[in-house]
């Protein structure tokens, strides 16, 4: 259990880290505007700090092509975190896979054998 100067320090660290981040990604730098979204989700996905600031700098990142930001934005599509209707959850899917995401293209997969976001299509599926 942390003691009182080391919960302190601990926010400190993390502020200083935010605005770090923040002011290269402001900058357009790709690293940082990918690593400001991940902070700004926090350690866990399933409760994000600020899923919309989140978004915003992930999608920014995922423009400009970092492929580990097409990854997270199509799960939290997916996780109903994006308002997204079911093509644009494959969509992001799609371009992760794409960008050669292993785990994005089993994923394509998988909806093409259940027929989720998709006609079922078992061509497709194995391929």
């Amino acid at each position: 259990m942390l003691g009182f100067p080391e919960k302190i320090k601990t926010i400190f660290t993390g502020i200083k880290c935010f605005f770090l981040h923040y002011r290269r990604a402001v900058k357009g730098e790709t690293a940082a505007q990918f690593s400001l979204g991940k902070f700004l989700l926090g350690s866990d996905e399933k409760e994000p700090k600020n899923i919309n600031l989140a978004v915003f700098w992930l999608q920014e990142a995922a423009k400009k092509g970092k492929i580990q930001a097409l990854y997270t934005l199509a799960g939290l599509s997916e996780d109903g975190y994006i308002s997204a209707d079911g093509k644009s959850v494959f969509s992001y899917w799609m371009q992760a896979a794409e960008a050669g995401i292993s785990d994005a293209m089993y994923r394509l997969g998988f909806f093409y054998e259940q027929g989720k976001y998709v006609e079922i299509d078992l061509d497709e599926a194995e391929n």
